[in-house]
């Protein structure tokens, strides 16, 4: 009890919300995930992982949820609306696309939709610099383009793929000797540590959103 009281004094300080409760939707490996849950469990005082649904059955995130004994649901893209309910029971007041690999509908949106900030409650990550390279295969888009950098992404959805407001963005050079493999090690080393950063400068009020296109990338 005295560790919760001082975690939550602590985070009033930093202008966090203790019960800030956050759910993840992943369809893969789970990495950018794992590193939510990992953050969140060795700092409580920020915001705590309610929960985990993937749209497909055999998604290795389910596994890597379990080991933070945290629930892991397995429910259909087509069932949103099952989703939505189970966010609901979980009382889930964010969410987290980590690798989720299907766009969220309008009625998802609007759960999530906070009056006071003006947009829903809802992050995704990106491998590319946007508004450069949206949707899918953009590690391999942007290497087949030549340009000698591209970068990470991580920003609020909205109704369009890839398009929501910028929450953080940090860029990587592309190597004279890179092939695609080493190209894409070189983002996914970014990702992990980025996503935490957006979702925790978010909550505590220290990253504003911004426009796609007037976010200028931090350099790696």
């Amino acid at each position: 009890m005295k560790f919760i009281l001082q975690a939550r004094k602590y985070a009033q300080i930093l202008g966090c919300n203790l019960s800030t409760k956050v759910a993840i939707l992943a369809s893969g490996t789970g990495t950018n995930a794992e590193a939510v849950l990992e953050y969140a469990e060795a700092h409580p005082e920020f915001y705590q992982v309610v929960g985990v649904i993937s749209n497909k059955r055999d998604a290795a995130v389910l596994a890597k949820a379990e080991k933070y004994s945290m629930p892991a649901i397995h429910i259909p893209h087509r069932d949103q609306s099952e989703q939505i309910q189970q966010l609901e029971a979980w009382s889930a007041q964010w969410a987290c696309l980590a690798g989720y690999m299907r766009i969220v509908t309008s009625d998802f949106l609007r759960f999530f939709f906070d009056e006071e900030r003006g947009y829903a409650r809802v992050i995704n990550i990106h491998p590319s610099l946007l508004p450069r390279f949206p949707g899918l295969d953009a590690y391999g888009q942007a290497f087949a383009s030549g340009e000698s950098e591209s970068g990470i992404t991580v920003h609020l959805v909205d109704e369009k793929m890839d398009h929501g407001p910028i929450l953080l963005q940090k860029s990587f050079p592309r190597n004279e000797d890179d092939d695609l493999e080493a190209f894409m090690a070189r983002g996914r080393a970014i990702e992990n540590s980025l996503y935490v950063e957006a979702l925790v400068g978010l909550l505590k009020g220290e990253i504003q959103p911004r426009a796609q296109g007037k976010t200028v990338a931090r350099k790696n």
